[in-house]
């Protein structure tokens, strides 16, 4: 009887080799660089969206080579389709380092009008 366990094997996304990416706009005759220029954007910042995303400059990318950047980078997009490097998901991540200073100044001003009031109504008579 065959006792080892099998594996029940799951769908891996893969995303494009950045030097497939690379070789498709030099095919198209693009280059990062030139992409990214045309765009306003500095020479090298299009080089960013294949290491991190960035939803804006994949679709750039993306349409330049005449795909979707959800089927260069499956793993940075969600089964909808939608990039999943936006704000409601980092959102977890980053919980507790936002520090909402204007509401502590507006706490520390209303604590400090009160204690005022309270020295001036208890105050010399």
């Amino acid at each position: 009887m065959d006792t080892t366990k099998h594996r029940k094997k799951t769908s891996r996304v893969v995303d494009w080799n950045n030097a497939y990416i690379v070789a498709a706009l030099h095919a198209e005759g693009n280059s990062l660089r030139k992409l990214s220029l045309s765009h306003g954007y500095t020479a090298g910042a299009l080089k960013n969206a294949l290491h991190t995303a960035w939803p804006k400059g994949e679709a750039l990318i993306a349409e330049a080579i005449g795909e979707k950047p959800y089927d260069i980078w499956p793993s940075r997009y969600g089964a909808d389709k939608k990039p999943l490097s936006g704000h409601g998901q980092r959102k977890a991540r980053g919980q507790g380092r936002h520090i909402d200073t204007k509401a502590i100044k507006r706490k520390a001003n209303v604590n400090t009008v009160k204690s005022r009031c309270d020295v001036e109504s208890t105050g010399s008579d």
